[in-house]
């Protein structure tokens, strides 16, 4: 862990570092490793039957920017809560709500309930956050794990993918004063704004509505890796219960190709999934900013 410390910090300094990258690339993969504690955890809370469920592990990129968010505080990669991160997408408000309170209950995790009332800063954005920890080996001793659980609907997860897809300003909250466009970030920031509120008040008034049918959720521990290199080519490789395959295949599509392969959890393949998947994850639009006329529920 000292050995983690010190390259996190270096890492911090210089995100080209190669001996940092290298240290860090490696827990990376212990952290991945550790996914089948995870969904033990998760099987408690007798997850829906149909149901989306993904991982992903944040790049280092990803882990960069986060620190650079941050340059006051000493954050080292082995103390942040979302290496490893789980998405769980719902087919209706009352169906996330109910499965939050499950989590709630049967799993040892902090959580931030946004399923009631308008979140921080007015935003209509409602989903459930929580942070999940055990303790798991590494050599010669135990050190605690933590992993990150988001719950929300399909609409809130589209309105979260289209924030997501202008990038790096929507988490930093449009604060950056050395843009030159200010006047347009303020408003894009409007726009995403009221968007929220309008997805939120539409979900209310259909609170049972199914909004969209998701796959089956098959077993908690059956993993497949999918990409997409865009605009066109798609892969989807069943790995069953065997996290090594997994691993190996994530680390090939990221490293080898360039791409953001993405874990799903719980499905097999299925005429619906990659049409469930071009919409749900921000890895699968091309990097391209998402229209709200496209997702934006009917009627809102």
């Amino acid at each position: 862990m000292g050995d983690i410390r010190r390259a996190s910090r270096a890492f911090c300094e210089d995100s080209r570092n190669i001996e940092a990258r290298s240290i860090l690339d490696s827990y990376r993969e212990y952290r991945i490793a550790c996914i089948r504690t995870s969904l033990s955890l998760l099987r408690r809370a007798e997850l829906p039957e149909r149901v989306l469920v993904s991982a992903r592990l944040k790049r280092l990129e990803s882990t960069h920017r986060k620190m650079m968010r941050y340059p006051n505080q000493s954050m080292l990669v082995n103390e942040m809560d979302d290496i490893i991160g789980f998405r769980i997408v719902c087919e209706s408000l009352d169906g996330a709500e109910a499965l939050g309170h499950r989590i709630e209950n049967k799993m040892p995790a902090r959580t931030k309930n946004y399923l009631k009332g308008i979140h921080r800063a007015g935003v209509g954005y409602r989903a459930i956050h929580g942070i999940a920890r055990f303790r798991q080996p590494l050599l010669d001793r135990h050190v605690t794990v933590r992993f990150e659980v988001q719950i929300r609907t399909w609409y809130q997860h589209l309105w979260a993918c289209w924030c997501e897809s202008h990038g790096e300003q929507a988490k930093e909250g449009f604060t950056n004063r050395e843009r030159s466009d200010r006047e347009a970030v303020e408003t894009m920031k409007r726009e995403l704004i009221d968007r929220s509120r309008t997805v939120a008040r539409w979900e209310e008034a259909h609170r049972g509505n199914l909004q969209q049918r998701l796959p089956p959720f098959v077993d908690p521990y059956n993993l497949a890796v999918a990409w997409v290199d865009p605009p066109e080519r798609y892969g989807f490789h069943p790995c069953g219960t065997d996290i090594a395959t997994a691993v190996k295949r994530l680390r090939y599509y990221e490293s080898r190709r360039g791409l953001h392969p993405l874990l799903l959890v719980g499905v097999a393949d299925s005429p619906e999934l990659k049409g469930v998947l071009t919409r749900t994850h921000p890895n699968f639009v091309g990097g391209q900013s998402l229209d709200p006329q496209d997702w934006m529920p009917e009627g809102a």
